[in-house]
């Protein structure tokens, strides 16, 4: 086919700078990503954390790469009906100047896509450089690390941090900046990550495919906190991780920031998942807290 060819970019490259939210639906969720100042936040179901900037980033970049597109069709509804294209994204402007791109559904097997912009009738079709941010579960986007690199805090390391406390049904202690393995801790803790984000509907199946009960299941125990470990850093901000039992083979963590001395709580409110390995890392790592 000689279809008409044409480059251009999804993304003025001028206005890189300008995007001020990112909505994605894919199959699965639809993901809400809001810049505030110069922060962004992400926002699916009842989960609001805080986004790996360098990710935004990159498909900002990818979207405002000139490419070329093909027109395949003047009315795209003599080829496939509306409820056919339940993938797109939208980007939102600081003029509040809005684009959504539609995706077919099942032109996700190829190497490439049939897309629509806005409610614009001509069907186009597009190389599929693209996937791996709109086909990605909202986990791609959330900050992975136990200890948050991506707050109104910015990046922490070593130096930021001035106590770590942990605290169980059993104990409760302390390490402070001034201790001699504080430095070796906090080098330890700061490249563990989480897993992917916790939804109320996550529930372990069993081979059978019925629900195992856990401590998230069970009602009774829904309450029954494993342990607390916070993280103060000297400009008077704190981040708290409440794990809870989850299965055999992971933890629950709720996460919590606040500015402690201003008594004023960030509105990051998020769970995830944690693997028994990290687990172990984190309390190999707390056994020099006295």
């Amino acid at each position: 086919n000689n279809l008409a060819e044409k480059t251009t970019a999804l993304l003025n490259p001028r206005y890189e700078n300008d995007v001020q939210e990112i909505i994605i639906k894919n199959f699965n969720e639809t993901i809400y990503l809001t810049k505030d100042d110069k922060l962004w936040n992400g926002r699916v179901g009842d989960n609001f954390f805080p986004v790996e900037s360098s990710r935004i980033q990159s498909f900002i970049k990818e979207l405002s790469k000139i490419i070329t597109i093909n027109l395949e069709a003047k009315d795209r509804s003599k080829l496939f009906a509306d409820n056919e294209y339940s993938i797109y994204f939208e980007i939102c402007l600081k003029n509040e100047q809005r684009t959504k791109i539609n995706f077919l559904d099942d032109s996700f097997s190829s190497e490439y896509r049939y897309i629509f912009i806005n409610n614009q009738k001509e069907l186009y079709r597009m190389q599929n450089h693209l996937d791996a941010f709109i086909l990605s579960m909202s986990s791609h986007w959330c900050d992975p690390f136990i200890i948050a690199q991506n707050t109104q805090e910015g990046k922490i390391d070593a130096k930021n941090i001035m106590q770590i406390t942990y605290s169980d049904n059993f104990q409760a202690k302390s390490l402070n900046s001034n201790s001699k393995n504080f430095l070796n801790t906090i080098d330890n803790l700061l490249p563990l990550r989480h897993g992917t984000l916790y939804f109320e509907e996550d529930h372990e199946m069993n081979e059978d495919g019925k629900e195992v009960e856990n401590h998230f299941t069970n009602k009774n125990n829904k309450n029954e906190k494993l342990c607390t470990i916070s993280f103060e850093c000297g400009n008077t901000y704190k981040q708290t991780i409440n794990v809870f039992p989850f299965s055999n083979e992971q933890f629950l963590l709720d996460f919590e920031m606040e500015n402690f001395l201003l008594e004023k709580k960030y509105a990051y409110n998020y769970k995830t998942f944690l693997s028994t390995w990290t687990f172990a890392k984190i309390i190999e790592a707390l056994g020099s807290i006295d």
